[in-house]
């Protein structure tokens, strides 16, 4: 049977072993080739791009050193398919995992239950009197018997990785709701802005989400209620007012409506507002005043409590976050330094993925997929240089060091099947994986040799029988340990797409 790389177009003959690709701690497991024989296989085609060695664009040791860096590309592709940057990353300094110990992407790290902890950047400021205690939520509302202790505040914590909600209608530029009746929420909403105000009642239907990009401004008496099982997801990115008499879930569990602000923007409580919830803000404080009553769950940058303020914070143990009916126990890793992760800048990154003239050369690659016993496809090499002494050569040194890869492939979606599916890649530089245009895999900068897993099953917004593309983009940029070692058991499809080389990303 061929190994793993074979139909090179202009190639040199490659080193290659049959790999399975395992947890860091036991990498390689050789198979033997009698097993090779009964085994699926598939062959990708992927675009190779060269770059010379004193490329300022790209031969680049990030800010921090060599290491993993997250965060530095946009959590969607561009209209032209290629990723975007910007540069707000950081580096990691321990890995965020799953309940197997298997490295995933912080930004779909699942938050489990803090108990009565309050997890803070910065201590929280309490002035006139402010109220700070406690109660269990799974035990009723806030009140008489149910009032425990002041509670626990935690700063300098690790803040969560947030990514903007994937899936919603297209961008519209304001919603309101007002006057004195209500409205049943059965869709999702995408605005610029979001007005609930003048006593009307909001009830949430189903499992729903909110994205206010500008400004959300809950206000005047408004209520934003729950029919059975229903939950609300509330995310903003600009501003946040909850003022003057408004009840948000007054009296219910914490955990049917998330409050996540994704911006820098302060979320402002005022005059009577009273609000139940999880609230996460990592880059922001929660500010109270004028007798606001917080009652639920916060993660955040700090809280600002003012003029006879209530922050009632839930005792219990949240329940953790679950996919497909099981619970989720994920350990948080921890950020270090922010930086770009050694992308100069969005020109820099936009030469990785085109075609430039004087500035990269380009070639197909094939590249054969085999699939084990377990119906796992694997491709693994831990001397992955397609093109020694091709394109712009070996410049001098024992290989030709310097290039990135891209892959295309379309997979059927299969929800909560079995174990769960997934994509695992295992090397040492950039590597990132996007699934129906949203980042999936977060592996960026010139590193050690590190692994990330991606469990399917976290993307929310991809359909059970459905059909998506996948796009990989990796990138070698130093002169040692040239590492590619994928392992998914996707559901493939049969006919992979064909690479093309152009000036679009391919």
């Amino acid at each position: 049977m061929m190994g793993f790389f074979s139909d090179w177009l202009q190639t040199s003959v490659q080193r290659t072993a049959l790999l399975t690709l395992a947890v860091p701690a036991a990498i390689v497991v050789w198979t033997p080739a009698a097993a090779q024989e009964s085994q699926e296989s598939m062959v990708v085609q992927a675009v190779v791009r060269d770059f010379r060695k004193a490329d300022p664009n790209f031969v680049v040791t990030p800010s921090g050193g060599n290491g993993h860096y997250v965060g530095n590309l946009a959590m969607t592709l561009g209209d032209n398919g290629c990723p975007i940057y910007s540069g707000a990353g950081f580096r990691v300094n321990t890995q965020w995992r799953n309940v197997a110990n298997q490295p995933i992407p912080p930004h779909l790290y699942a938050l489990g239950g803090l108990g009565g902890l309050v997890s803070l950047v910065t201590s929280p400021t309490i002035t006139g009197n402010g109220i700070v205690d406690s109660y269990n939520s799974a035990l009723g509302p806030y009140g008489g018997t149910n009032v425990g202790p002041a509670a626990t505040w935690v700063p300098d914590s690790t803040m969560p990785v947030l990514n903007p909600p994937t899936g919603l209608p297209p961008l519209v530029p304001s919603v309101t709701y007002g006057g004195n009746t209500s409205t049943d929420l059965t869709d999702d909403i995408n605005c610029s802005e979001f007005n609930l105000r003048n006593s009307h009642e909001l009830r949430i239907n189903g499992n729903r989400t909110i994205w206010v990009h500008d400004v959300c401004l809950i206000e005047n008496y408004s209520e934003i209620t729950f029919q059975p099982n229903a939950t609300l997801k509330l995310y903003f990115s600009g501003s946040c007012m909850l003022d003057n008499h408004i009840k948000a879930n007054l009296n219910g569990s914490p955990s049917r409506l998330t409050i996540i602000n994704l911006g820098t923007q302060e979320i402002f409580m005022n005059n009577n507002a009273q609000v139940c919830a999880t609230i996460i803000t990592p880059f922001a404080p929660l500010h109270m005043t004028e007798n606001a009553n917080f009652y639920g769950t916060f993660i955040g940058e700090s809280v600002i409590l003012e003029n006879s303020s209530g922050f009632h914070n839930d005792s219990s143990p949240n329940p953790p976050p679950a996919i497909c009916g099981g619970p989720l126990s994920d350990t948080p890793g921890t950020a270090g330094m922010a930086s770009n992760g050694g992308i100069p800048s969005e020109a820099a990154l936009a030469t990785w993925f085109n075609d430039l003239l004087g500035t990269n050369l380009s070639r197909t690659l094939n590249i054969e997929l085999v699939k084990n016993s377990s119906g796992v496809y694997q491709y693994s090499n831990n001397e992955f240089y397609p093109i020694d002494g091709q394109l712009f050569g070996n410049e001098g040194e024992d290989h030709n060091h310097y290039f990135t890869l891209t892959l295309e492939l379309q997979f059927i979606h299969h929800a909560c099947e079995g174990d769960g599916t997934f994509f695992e890649f295992y090397g040492a530089d950039d590597a990132w994986l996007f699934i129906d245009g949203q980042l999936a895999m977060d592996l960026g900068g010139v590193m050690p040799a590190t692994s990330q897993r991606v469990e399917i099953d976290r993307l929310t917004s991809l359909q059970d029988g459905q059909t998506y593309t996948m796009k990989f983009f990796y990138a070698q940029r130093q002169p040692v340990m040239a590492m590619f070692n994928v392992s998914t058991n996707l559901d493939l499809l049969d006919s992979p797409m064909l690479a093309t080389i152009s000036a679009g990303c391919d």
